[in-house]
Parts: C-alpha cells; sequence; structure tokens
C-alpha cells in the first residue's frame, strides 16, 4: 500500500509503530494478530474479548464498525461487554514494562478508545505487584462518546525502579441509569507505552504551557500530585453524578469541549481527601503578572478549591493565594490574581472533598498575562450576602435565591392562597394577608409518605462572628403535622445532627411568630428549613416572612413600630392616628369622605373601602390658597431598627393644577430633613401606592439613629390641584408591591433643566457621547415637538455622522435604590438610521456587571415614539443605562426624552405621541449628504420606508397567489384522479360482471380458481 493512498488515521498509527521500533523497549499492540502478551484479570467476572470490524452483530450493545488501525471490518480491537445487569467489570494487564530510568522515570501511555451506548468507565492503571490492589486510576472517562474512535494519552512517572503492570478496566452502566438491561460498549485498540514524555498533537500549543484550555493530550504539561489523595480527571460534557459538576466546557461551551474536575461519588473519598494538580515551571520576568481561571462548584456537598503558588520544585506554601468554599450555583465563574514576584513558579490547584457525593469542583482554561488583572474581584455570584439582606417574603419568582435540597425527597412550593388539602396550611400569606400575598409550604399529600422530608436553604451568609437574630413567620395547622427544623449548616459540610430549632405538632390555623438566635462565626453558613410528612395529608408547614436581625433575639420586637404606624384615616371626625400636623406650614391636611369640593380634581372615594364613606386626608386646591403654599403632616418617631422597613401609602392626584407630593426623613440626631420622594402632576383618576424605604440606604446600609417621616402637600397652579393620601403603614420588610397598581415615580427626567440635573453622567469607557439640544434655541424646526410635550424644549440627542460600524455611547441615570422592588421604566424616542442601529437598556450592579434590559430598533419615522421596559432588580443594581450603538452607515441620529422609572410592575397603556416634529435638526452639515455632495431630506427616509412598505405587499401579494394556484392545481389533479377511477370501475363492471356479483365472484374462485387468476392478471 502506497503511502499516499493510506487514510490520515492508518498513517498516524504506523508512525507510531515505527517510533516503537526505533525507540528501545517501547510497546505497542494493535491486536491484529494477538493480545501482544495482555492477560484477562481472572480476579473478576467480566471478559475482554479480541474483535474484528461489522463480523460480530448478535448483542443487545452498541459496538464499532470498524477497528481504529485499518479503519475496516477486517482489522481487531479489544471489545469489553459490560452488563448493567451484574455491573461485572473486566480487565486486561499488559506485560511487564521494565523502567525508564534513562529518561527521569517518565513514560507516556497512549491508545484510542471506542464508547458507545449506555456506556459506564473506561480507567486506566498502574500495578507494580500483582498481589497489590489496583488503587485510584490514572486516567478514566465515562459517558456515550459518539461512535467514533478517540484518541488519549496519559503520562505516568515512575517511582520504582522494578517492572511494572498497565491495566485497562471495563466497568459497566448502574442499573439506575440503564434499567432495562442494555449491554455497554467500549472497546480500545493501538495502544502504546512509550519511555518518553507524552507528545501534544497541538502544534498551535506548546508541551509544557501554564495557560491552558486542557483539550489536549497532555494537559498542557499540567500532572499528578503523587503525595495527595486521588487524581483530577479530564472530562468532556457532563460528570457521572447529577446535581454537580457542569454540563460543558468553558472554552468551548459545548460537550465537545474538556475541562479538569474531581469526580466525588466514584471511589471511597472521605471529606477532606485532597487531590492536585501541578502547572509546568512558570517563570516570572514581568513585575505584574495576572493568573486567570474559570472554577465550576455546583452541589451540595461541594467542599474547596485553593490556588498554591509555590517555587519551582519547592514545597507548597501553607496559606493558598486563593481559597473558594462550597456550593456557587450551576456556572462557570472566573477568579483572577496578581503576582507581584519574579523568578520560577509552579501553579498548585488544590481540590477538596465535602461531605458527600454532591461536590464535584472543576477547573478551565488557567490563562497568564501581563497585569494589572482585568477584574480583581471573584464574580458577585459567588460572594456571602449580607446577613441583613438575606431575609425573604417570597413575592417574587426567585425566592430570593434560596435553593431547594438536591438531597432531601421532595421540595418546598410557592403558593398563594389555600393550599391543595382542606382542613390544613394557611388560607392567605402573612405579608399581605391575602390570596395575592407568596408563601413557602410543603405538600403532605400523596404521592408524599410519612417521613418524608423536604429542605430549602437561604443564601450563603455570612454574620460577621455577630451574634444575630432569624425570626420567621411559620403556619402548622392539620391533625397529622409533623416537624418543622431548622439548621445552620456550614458551607462545604453536611448537614448537622442536631437543628437549632424545632416545632413539632398542630399550632392552629394561624400564623406565628418565632425567633431563633444564630450564633456568630467567620466561616460562611446558610440556614435550611426542614419540613417533614406525617402520617396523613393534613400535615402542611408553611413558612414566610424570613428576616435576619443585627442582635440577639431579645432585643428584637418586630411589631412595636408596625403596630402604631398603620393608619387608615378612619374612626372619628379628627382621626390622625399617631400623626400630626405640622406647625410651621402654611395650611393643613384635611379628614375628608366622598367628593372634595371640586369637580375634576380629587377622589371620589377612598382607598380602604372603595366608597363614600369611607375616609382619606388631602389637601384642598381651591381659594384661598395659593401656588407653592405648603402643608405638611409628622409621623411619630420612629427608633432604629436592625432591619428594613418599608413606608407604604397610597396617593391620589387628579387634576389640570395639581402640584407635588413629596415625602422626607428627618434625622433626630443631626437635626436635617433628606428627601426620599417626590411625584410631580396628575397621575390619573386612581389610588397608586408607594413604596419607600425609610431606613436603609444604599450606600450607607441601615441608619442608626432615631427618624420620622414628614409628608408634604405642594398647592400648583390653580384650584384643580387637590391631592389625597389613605392607608399609611410600615411594613417590617423590603418593599413589595402588592401588584394592585403602578407605584411611585422613583425617577422622573424631561431635561427641562439640563443634563446634570436629573442625575445622568456620560460614559468614560464609550466612544462619544450624549449631547443635550434645547429645540427652542437650537433649532428652527422643533416648534410641534414642544406642543407634543407642553412645553418641554429639551431632550438628548447622538449624531451619528462620521462615527464608525459599532460605535457606541452610554449614559446612565443616578443610584436607584437596590433590592426593593421591580421597577417600570418608561421614555420617549425618536430614531432615524440604518437597520443596525440600536437604543438598548442595561441595569449596572455595583460591580460593574451588566445585566440586559432591552433594545429598541430604528424605524424610520416622523414621529416619537414610547417604550416601556419591566426591568427586575436584583441585589446590588445600581443604575439604568442608555446604549446608542452606530449602524452600517454613518448617519442618522437617536433622541431620548421623558425618562421615568416607577416602583413596580408596567401597565403597557402607552400610546404614542399624536403631535409631533416635522423634523429633528441637522446634527451635523453632511449627515443626510449622499455621494454626490446633495442634500437628501427626511423625506427620502419616508420614502425608503414606503418604498420598502410596496416590495414587502408585493412579495406577500405573490405568496398567496402561489399558494393559491398550487392549491387549485392539486383540488383538480384530485377530481380528475376520481373521475378517471370511476370511468375505468365502469369499464371493468362491463368487461367483468363477476367483478361486481358476490355470488357469481365466489363460485369462480372456488370453481375454477385458475381461470379467476388468470382473468384478474388480464384485467390488470
Amino acid at each position: 500500500m502506497a503511502v499516499k493512498n493510506m487514510k490520515p488515521f492508518v498513517l498516524f498509527t504506523y508512525l507510531l509503530i515505527l517510533v516503537g521500533i526505533t525507540v528501545s523497549d517501547d510497546f505497542f499492540c494493535n491486536f491484529e494478530k494477538d493480545l501482544c502478551g495482555f492477560t484477562h484479570d481472572s480476579s473478576v467476572n467480566g471478559n475482554w474479548r479480541r474483535m474484528y470490524g461489522s463480523g460480530h452483530n448478535g448483542w443487545w450493545f452498541e459496538y464499532p464498525q470498524t477497528d481504529h488501525t485499518y479503519g475496516n471490518n477486517t482489522g481487531y480491537y479489544m471489545f469489553y461487554r459490560g452488563d448493567n445487569r451484574n455491573q461485572e467489570a473486566a480487565r486486561i494487564i499488559s506485560p511487564n514494562i521494565s523502567p525508564n530510568s534513562t529518561n527521569n522515570y517518565t513514560v507516556c501511555v497512549q491508545f484510542w478508545y471506542y464508547m458507545e451506548g449506555t456506556v459506564g468507565d473506561l480507567s486506566v492503571y498502574v500495578r507494580t505487584n500483582p498481589s497489590d490492589l489496583l488503587g485510584i486510576p490514572v486516567w478514566s472517562l465515562s459517558g456515550n462518546r459518539g461512535g467514533i474512535w478517540h484518541a488519549a494519552q496519559v503520562q505516568i512517572q515512575e517511582n520504582t525502579t522494578t517492572t511494572y503492570q498497565v491495566v485497562f478496566e471495563g466497568e459497566g452502566p448502574s442499573r439506575s441509569s440503564s434499567p432495562y438491561g442494555h449491554y455497554d460498549s467500549i472497546s480500545i485498540d493501538d495502544v502504546t507505552i512509550r519511555k518518553s514524555y507524552c507528545q501534544d498533537t497541538d502544534d498551535d500549543i506548546e508541551i509544557a504551557n501554564v495557560s491552558c484550555s486542557f483539550e489536549t493530550f497532555n494537559n498542557c504539561g499540567y500532572r499528578q500530585d503523587q503525595s495527595d489523595d486521588f487524581n483530577w480527571r479530564s472530562r468532556r460534557g457532563a460528570t457521572d453524578t447529577r446535581y454537580t459538576g457542569p454540563s460543558q466546557d468553558h472554552t468551548l461551551g459545548s460537550e465537545l469541549g474538556r475541562y479538569m474536575y474531581i469526580e466525588t461519588s466514584q471511589y471511597q473519598l472521605i471529606e477532606g481527601h485532597k487531590a492536585r494538580l501541578i502547572s509546568p515551571v512558570w517563570t516570572i520576568t514581568e513585575p505584574e503578572q495576572c493568573v486567570e481561571f474559570w472554577y465550576h462548584m455546583y452541589g451540595s456537598d461541594t467542599g474547596a478549591l485553593s490556588l498554591f503558588i509555590r517555587p519551582a520544585g519547592g514545597a507548597i506554601p501553607a496559606d493558598p493565594v486563593v481559597r473558594i468554599v462550597g456550593h456557587h450555583m450551576d456556572v462557570w465563574l472566573r477568579h483572577v490574581y496578581l503576582m507581584n514576584r519574579t523568578g520560577d513558579f509552579e501553579l498548585v490547584f488544590e481540590a477538596i472533598c465535602g461531605s458527600g457525593i454532591y461536590g464535584d469542583i472543576s477547573l478551565d482554561d488557567v490563562r497568564i498575562y501581563d497585569g494589572p488583572c482585568a477584574n480583581n474581584t471573584v464574580e458577585p455570584a459567588v460572594v456571602p450576602i449580607d446577613f441583613l439582606k438575606a431575609g425573604c417574603n417570597f413575592e417574587f419568582d426567585d425566592i430570593c435565591n434560596y435553593t431547594q435540597d438536591i438531597a432531601d425527597v421532595f421540595d418546598w412550593r410557592r403558593n398563594t392562597g389555600r393550599t391543595r388539602s382542606s382542613n390544613t396550611g394557611p388560607t392567605n400569606d402573612h405579608t399581605y394577608t391575602t390570596s395575592v400575598g407568596h408563601y413557602m409550604y410543603i405538600e403532605a399529600s400523596l404521592p408524599r409518605r410519612e417521613g418524608d422530608k423536604a429542605r430549602l436553604l437561604t443564601q450563603i451568609i455570612n454574620n460577621n462572628n455577630t451574634d444575630i437574630c432569624l425570626s420567621f413567620y411559620y403556619h402548622m395547622y392539620g391533625r397529622a403535622i409533623d416537624f418543622l427544623k431548622i439548621f445552620k449548616k456550614d458551607v462545604g459540610g453536611g448537614l448537622p445532627i442536631d437543628p437549632i430549632y424545632v416545632k413539632h405538632g398542630n399550632k392552629g390555623n394561624v400564623w406565628r411568630l418565632e425567633k431563633v438566635d444564630v450564633k456568630g462565626q467567620t466561616e460562611n453558613f446558610q440556614i435550611v428549613f426542614e419540613g417533614t410528612v406525617g402520617n396523613t395529608a393534613y400535615g402542611d408547614i408553611a413558612i414566610d416572612d424570613i428576616q435576619f436581625h443585627a442582635v440577639t433575639c431579645e432585643k428584637v420586637n418586630v411589631d412595636d413600630v408596625v403596630d402604631s404606624f398603620a393608619c387608615d384615616f378612619e374612626g372619628n371626625s379628627s382621626s390622625l392616628c399617631n400623626f400630626e400636623q405640622s406647625k410651621t406650614d402654611n395650611f393643613d391636611w384635611e379628614l375628608r369622605n366622598g367628593s372634595t369640593h371640586s369637580l375634576e380634581t380629587g377622589p371620589s372615594a377612598d382607598h380602604t373601602y372603595g366608597n363614600s364613606k369611607g375616609q382619606y386626608i388631602y389637601i384642598e386646591a381651591s381659594n384661598p390658597r395659593r401656588p407653592g403654599e405648603r402643608a405638611r403632616l409628622t409621623s411619630p418617631s420612629i427608633d432604629s431598627s436592625d432591619h428594613v422597613l418599608c413606608l407604604q401609602f397610597w396617593y391620589h392626584m387628579k387634576g389640570e393644577h395639581v402640584g407635588f407630593l413629596k415625602v422626607f426623613r428627618y434625622f433626630y440626631t443631626e437635626e436635617y430633613y433628606e428627601r426620599l420622594m417626590t411625584i410631580e402632576g396628575e397621575q390619573g383618576d386612581r389610588w397608586i401606592e408607594a413604596l419607600i424605604p425609610i431606613n436603609y440606604d444604599v450606600n450607607n446600609g441601615f441608619i442608626e439613629e432615631r427618624i420620622k417621616i414628614l409628608i408634604t402637600g405642594i398647592i400648583g397652579k390653580g384650584h384643580l390641584g387637590d391631592i389625597a393620601i389613605d392607608d399609611v403603614s410600615i411594613k417590617s420588610h423590603h418593599c413589595f408591591s402588592s401588584g394592585e397598581s403602578t407605584t411611585v415615580t422613583e425617577l422622573s427626567c424631561d431635561f427641562e433643566s439640563g443634563l446634570s440635573k436629573c442625575g445622568f453622567k456620560q460614559s468614560v469607557s464609550d466612544v462619544f457621547d450624549w449631547t443635550f439640544l434645547n429645540a427652542s434655541a437650537d433649532s428652527q424646526d422643533i416648534a410641534n415637538y414642544s406642543t407634543a410635550t407642553k412645553g418641554q424644549n429639551n431632550f438628548i440627542y447622538l449624531d451619528m455622522a462620521g462615527r464608525g460600524r459599532g460605535d457606541v455611547a452610554n449614559i446612565a441615570t443616578q443610584t436607584i435604590l437596590p433590592n426593593i422592588t421591580n421597577r417600570c421604566l418608561t421614555f420617549k424616542h425618536f430614531m432615524k438610521g440604518d437597520a443596525q442601529q440600536q437604543l438598548n437598556v442595561y441595569i449596572l450592579g455595583v460591580s460593574g456587571l451588566n445585566d440586559f434590559v432591552g433594545s429598541v430598533s430604528v424605524k424610520n419615522s416622523s414621529q416619537w415614539k414610547t417604550s416601556q421596559f419591566n426591568v427586575s432588580v436584583k441585589q446590588d443594581d445600581q443604575q439604568i443605562m442608555f446604549e446608542g450603538v452606530v449602524g452600517f452607515a454613518p448617519r442618522g441620529f437617536i433622541a431620548l426624552d421623558d425618562i421615568t422609572v416607577k416602583f413596580g410592575s408596567c401597565v403597557r397603556d402607552i400610546i404614542n405621541a399624536t403631535v409631533i416634529p416635522s423634523s429633528l435638526p441637522p446634527a451635523s452639515s453632511n449627515q443626510d449628504k449622499n455621494a454626490t455632495g446633495e442634500d437628501n431630506d427626511d423625506d427620502n427616509d419616508d420614502d425608503d420606508d414606503e418604498n420598502l412598505d410596496i416590495v414587502s405587499k408585493l412579495f406577500i401579494s405573490f405568496t398567496l397567489i402561489l399558494l393559491f394556484m398550487i392549491l387549485l392545481s392539486v383540488a383538480i389533479l384530485v377530481v380528475r384522479r376520481r373521475c378517471a377511477k370511476k370511468s375505468r370501475q365502469a369499464k371493468d363492471e362491463q368487461q367483468f360482471p363477476y367483478a361486481t356479483n358476490q355470488n357469481l365472484s365466489a363460485d369462480l374462485a372456488v370453481d375454477n380458481p385458475a381461470y379467476e387468476i388468470s382473468v384478474l392478471s388480464n384485467a390488470s
């Protein structure tokens, strides 16, 4: 056979053979003649078989159709048939291999493997004494590998002067992974044992390289530590155990990519066992170099991952430079470390086993580059949450990032209203005491059985070695109520034997408050709520309104402030509850029921009862009131609290002349006022909910002093300006909308007072900036816009002229309060340009990470349009950012105005402006020039849209006509076929009368079957 006609893998195999011949004492076997000295291990029941191609196909399994050596069905290979019913293992053992004293006792084992079907494990061991146990494999792989031959190699560091053997072991899958008795298919071929270092098959990557994606044969020269307890593994796809480990690598983001990991379920590993992976020598010449790596730590039993940096060949330091502990969700996360030393070093990645099988730790994409590091922080998701923010009332779908335990029997459920079973469980939540609010509970009905447990875990918490208090409400009603237990679980550890709280039995159909002291510690931990099913279905257990307090439980009084502050203004004619009228304002708030004195302003009913008998308070804007006059209402004093307090009230602002409603916070110690909220102008004929955190600041945390709240109403420009409020209360939790209405405006900007007055800031990391535009001063063509927006003449815009494709300009809002409620973002925009031009919206976190909210694509027109987005605010979110993106062509513009951010979800009753500008001002003299230098007015853009619409309509019309013609043709063919069939049948009846006379046909068939066949044959 000529070399030029050989298949690539055949040529590669013969090259391996040639190398084996030229290097003394190398071993090679392609199993074409015999087993080359390999022997079966008689201590196990399973067997490897020497087979060839497709000649053997009698079993219920997948097997190679060709060998690897020749790539056809005549070549031989070793085949393992794994029967999962017995989970038999099979081993073949190589001849004795003499040690390689001339090359530092280094050996490379290379082979090709095939794994298809419901596959168990293929492992490689090194054995120095036939009587010794195999120990830990030097290489192992499991799972279906897609019906093709794959190359593998593993570098072995001989630590003996005696001979040794290489053992290949195949082991079938468990019954759970293949319950119907399928067989395994594991095959090997072309085994080479070479007395040298493994050579990388990728010429672009060095044999030894600290930066590594682990996609290569030798893992870039990374090696296993010989003094640890077990080894790291190379892996593709998901790990062996569900609910732990990644499903794909980080480099390629697919099941084809490789990564390194520790498998905590395969062997009898003990908590605390360590596996260390050592990099090649890293020579540092620059004063600053950055170590970057990606890790995946997902599973309830996850231990720890540490990075040590040691001098080349030296001892491992006592303390790691990086240590990451515990479960961090099912995502790849990035970490960096800045190195400030020079010399020769090695990276040592150490993984430590946790308390159980759900503890796989993975590593990928180690990279070294000149410093400083791009981001010298861990991803926010892995940072323990401040315990004061770890509470939850379960009003959002993410249940505050609480997680279900994967090692229990079933899960807690999020619910509203009643549970499924009567005579057990709550009818409402505790937060709102309505069927709208949410809580978590365990459902004790079938298929649950007595003793089944469900566990709910909080986020990872750190209480900074401070004694704290956990408060929550529980509901345990039903004749079969079993146990509610609470545990404090250290991250990386198992569930403790002893709970910190236990409650048992029926406690009545009522929500009850419970407080539990949690001792301080420096380690991260989670609180675990465990519910146990009783002996019948009447055993539902519910929890709600979990909070953490910065003091011990004896100092916590959750309800004092709440009880003293609630006011619906019902009762006697002067009922203001504990609120007081200010003596330093211009006039007072008035108590009222029904409508106010003036038509076209004020409510017609209160909010509490929704009728004319219920009471509310309001300011009357009629004579003798004058514009700018104020009425203030002062709350009782509010002591410092160790948890978030939310001010909730409902306001009504209907009327053409409505002024302002403002809320202030007064500090007794420093004697100054701080504005918390401003609502301006008419808001429609409806009661609207306002939610304001009153003792928490995003920058400074909790306010640790006594405060009071002032609610101020300010008269507008006329008598149609009544403002009313009702149902004022303080909620002892984060602010969450009740869902009854849109909520208070947090930010409103029409740019009438300029750009900075609204708190907007230009980004310093983009390409160009947004520009403030005064329509009346900067353009002669913008008059219609001021009419459409009631005199608001100013906005911001981007001129795309002269910009490069994809250039961006970013502008962000002032700081908004995180961890309170969802927001509704509304804004007006006017865009001209090509189809790639975009206006994107992001939300920015404290760490600078962006979450995409939505995008507005360009639609050339001559009108302003309004867009709305629901913004899901997570912990540590701070700003909303608008990003303008230049399209393919450097022309057009984006204009932006009337930006509002409100608490709560969007109502989505947006109507585009109907009175519009004829055009926006040209941003530059050459913005709309064509190639000949002639002006293109805005109408040309509209003509382009009209032309596009005509083309679209013609295309749609043509498509419909074509479909109609096809259907008509099919109908005609069907009719013709039916007519032809009837015609043939008529002729047959005339020629063969017995075909329609059943009696005649039967007689002919019996008396003369040959005649029947003959006639029918002729007829056919």
